[in-house]
């Protein structure tokens, strides 16, 4: 019974964590700010291009903005995933497609389903 009691807790962890990363993606699509917010830890590591920060969730949301007012999304496709032993962290990888070029996008998400690290690296 523990078993499938942990069996049962594990999945259901792993299918939040594919949403939470996934809905980012698709917010990125539709430059749904107010969506991201929601999934933004209240510190972020920002990386856009070759730049890192660490900023509050309101300064991120800033940046990522004005990069896609600037690199305007026409596709976000996921492809690769993954997390550490004890599933204490997550990770997600897309190809995002904009008018100016191709990036890709890395988030993290580290103790919960707040994603505290957004990356975008030229393809």
């Amino acid at each position: 019974m523990r078993i499938l009691l942990f069996t049962i807790a594990f999945i259901s962890s792993m299918t939040l964590v594919g949403q939470s990363s996934e809905q980012f993606f698709e917010a990125i699509k539709a430059s749904d700010f107010d969506k991201m917010s929601t999934m933004l830890d209240s510190d972020v590591e920002l990386c856009i291009k070759s730049g890192t920060e660490m900023l509050s969730k309101a300064e991120a949301l800033r940046d990522i903005k004005a990069f896609l007012a600037e690199y305007q999304p026409k596709s976000v496709k996921s492809i690769h995933s993954g997390s550490n032993a004890r599933n204490a962290s997550k990770y997600k990888v897309a190809k995002l497609v904009t008018s100016n070029g191709t990036y890709r996008v890395f988030v993290y998400m580290e103790g919960g389903n707040k994603i505290s690290e957004v990356r975008f690296d030229p393809f």
